[in-house]
């Protein structure tokens, strides 16, 4: 074509046919949530730029588009890692098995505050398998005093036999996605809340967190139907 100011060979016009399908394939792939797509953007780029450099007078405007592409993909393969270490830490807590569900029944309310016994009775526990783990999802919106709300998704488990508490929320603040991981076991608790999954908000440890996260944890337990050790 007349308008390039270099000749593009076969090879060379190959490999920009397959830049351009890795292009169609990260796009599909994102659309479709598969976690495979940031590493896949960020491969399709640096092939793109390359050919890109390769042809750098006709071609380097497409430098825009791959670093828009690029800066994407590093943010969704920074949540992915992000919400992984939540995942694991879940199936970490999965694999370590409970003991044999004991039925609840009318003797095993008698030590506990009547108000605590109609309760049970009224949730239909009794006669059920004590809980030993539970997992929630739900979603709501929250604020900082003077601050607008925001929207959030959340997913947490509990489980009731080795104390643990591990609570992941998404949301967006100001347009930007903003996750939270809460983690509370017998031994630790902390939370991490980090913009674009890139950068720490808000990095708490112990001690200063334990003693709150213990109280969220029992608050929750109070209210579980039949929960051991009570």
């Amino acid at each position: 074509m007349a308008q390039f100011t270099k000749e593009i060979s076969r090879p060379m016009g190959i490999l920009w046919l397959l830049a351009a399908l890795s292009f169609l394939v990260t796009a599909i792939a994102f659309f479709l949530r598969k976690d495979w797509w940031p590493i896949l953007g960020i491969i399709m780029v640096v092939l793109s730029q390359g050919l890109i450099f390769n042809t750098w007078a006709d071609a380097k405007y497409g430098t825009i588009a791959n670093a828009i592409i690029l800066v994407a993909a590093i943010i969704g393969q920074s949540n992915l890692t992000f919400e992984n270490s939540f995942k694991e830490d879940v199936a970490s807590a999965m694999n370590v098995l409970a003991p044999t569900p004991e039925i609840l029944n009318e003797k095993d309310l008698e030590p506990l505050p009547e108000c605590l016994q109609n309760y049970l009775r009224y949730v239909g526990a009794v006669g059920k398998p004590k809980v030993y783990n539970m997992k929630i999802v739900f979603t709501g919106e929250m604020r900082d005093k003077g601050k607008d709300w925001f929207h959030f998704t959340s997913e947490q488990y509990n489980f009731m036999d080795s104390p643990t508490r591990l609570f992941f929320m998404k949301a967006k603040i100001m347009g930007l996605p903003t996750n939270g991981y809460h983690k509370y076991t017998n031994e630790t608790a902390s939370m991490r809340i980090k913009l674009l999954s890139l950068f720490s908000v808000v990095d708490l440890s112990e001690p200063e967190l334990y003693p709150t996260e213990t109280v969220t944890f029992l608050t929750i337990y109070v209210y579980l139907p039949g929960s051991p050790n009570r």
